[in-house]
Parts: structure tokens; C-alpha cells; sequence
């Protein structure tokens, strides 16, 4: 499956930031169209709530939590 984004890049942008624990929080995700973000956390209290409130700014909401991953998505998002 290629995962596109609205600048037509693929699964490059996917790759580039696997792994990179900072990095996501520099992105603009109003200007990316990002309307879900996986985040891995790996039961990290603090790396977690870190990016939730990262997420918050931009207006997404928490719909999944486990002790590996959390994922955020913009309520607008979550209605289909």
C-alpha cells in the first residue's frame, strides 16, 4: 500500500521519520493535512504525554491507546 499526502510524496516521508523521536514535533500538522498521527511510545509516560499535548495544539484527540503505540486523529476525522 503506498501512502500518499497531499503534496503527492510517499511512503519516503513514512521512512524518513520512523524512528525519529523529536523530529515529529517540528511538523506543522495543519500545513501537512495530517488528520492522524501513530505514535510509537513504547510505554513511555513522558514521551507520551509529550506528544499528546503536541497533538491538543493542533486539535486532535487520543482514540487508542496500548502499551506500545498511541494514536491521535482530528475529531473530523473520526466520524466515518
Amino acid at each position: 500500500m503506498k501512502y500518499k499526502s497531499q503534496n503527492n510524496e510517499t511512503e519516503a516521508v513514512l521512512k524518513y521519520f520512523n524512528g525519529r523521536k523529536g523530529t515529529v514535533l517540528e511538523i506543522d500538522l495543519n500545513e501537512v493535512g495530517c488528520d492522524c498521527l501513530c505514535i510509537e511510545h513504547n510505554d513511555n509516560a513522558a514521551l507520551s504525554r509529550r506528544f499528546g499535548l503536541y497533538c491538543e495544539k493542533f486539535g486532535m484527540k487520543e482514540i487508542h491507546r496500548n502499551p506500545e503505540n498511541v494514536i491521535f486523529v482530528r475529531p473530523s476525522a473520526d466520524q466515518n
